[in-house]
């Protein structure tokens, strides 16, 4: 039988496959009302909204060809109000009081919470921000709002990486969460039209139009490049 810290990384390895998801739905409700409201594109009440994910094939405008697994391409159009995100990887020292992130939580025993993955928010990513729950089926606690405290957790395993306590404060209270080296950790930040370029690998939530057409509303370029940390104006 698996021992219990077995199970906890075989579950990070599940969550980090969807993890992102549950981000973007979140986003959609928050993009500007005119995203949803062009005639030619997904019309208000449209209820086939879809999770993509691939590789950039090609580029015209605003239109993108996408290479999913298995080498299907699809072709999207980008919403005239579509949010652009550019993820990169981070570290656990960009982890520091002021900062405002978004963890969701893979494993709890009472006052125990151990982060799957956390994403560290830009100042002008602040709005996504605020929600403890995961509109997903896998029912994922999540967790938002501004770290004030960081410290090295005492029951760190000699051989097993650094361990630390990120407490995160927001309005309907504070969580303690263990940050380990299983934990993924990005920077997260608003795009623009530079950061697709072919050869990209995104995820997403397109919403079909009445016509069929696919319609990004929200779009996340994941990067392998190191990022410099986000700011925060609350140090």
């Amino acid at each position: 039988m698996l021992s219990r810290s077995q199970k906890i990384q075989a579950q990070m390895m599940r969550f980090h496959a969807r993890s992102v998801v549950a981000f973007l739905i979140a986003s959609v409700a928050m993009l500007p009302a005119v995203a949803q409201t062009t005639p030619s594109h997904a019309p208000p009440n449209t209820p086939n909204i879809k999770r993509i994910a691939g590789t950039v094939a090609r580029v015209d405008g605003n239109e993108l060809l996408l290479k999913a697994k298995g080498g299907t391409t699809e072709t999207y159009q980008l919403a005239p109000a579509a949010q652009l995100i550019l993820a990169q990887p981070g570290t656990m020292s960009d982890l520091s009081t002021g900062k405002s992130v978004r963890c969701t939580s893979i494993y709890s025993q009472g006052a125990k919470v151990i982060a799957g993955e956390c994403a560290i928010l830009a100042d002008n990513m602040h709005g996504f921000a605020g929600r403890r729950d995961v509109p997903d089926a896998s029912n994922t606690p999540e967790y938002s709002g501004t770290i004030t405290d960081v410290r090295d957790s005492a029951g760190a395993v000699q051989g097993k990486g650094r361990r630390i306590l990120v407490r995160i404060t927001d309005p309907q209270g504070e969580t303690t969460m263990t940050v380990s080296y299983l934990t993924k950790i990005s920077l997260i930040k608003a795009g623009d039209a530079s950061i697709l370029k072919v050869g990209a690998q995104v995820h997403g939530i397109s919403q079909q139009a009445a016509d069929g057409t696919g319609v990004l509303q929200v779009l996340t370029v994941v990067s392998n490049e190191r990022g410099r940390q986000p700011s925060s104006a609350r140090k």
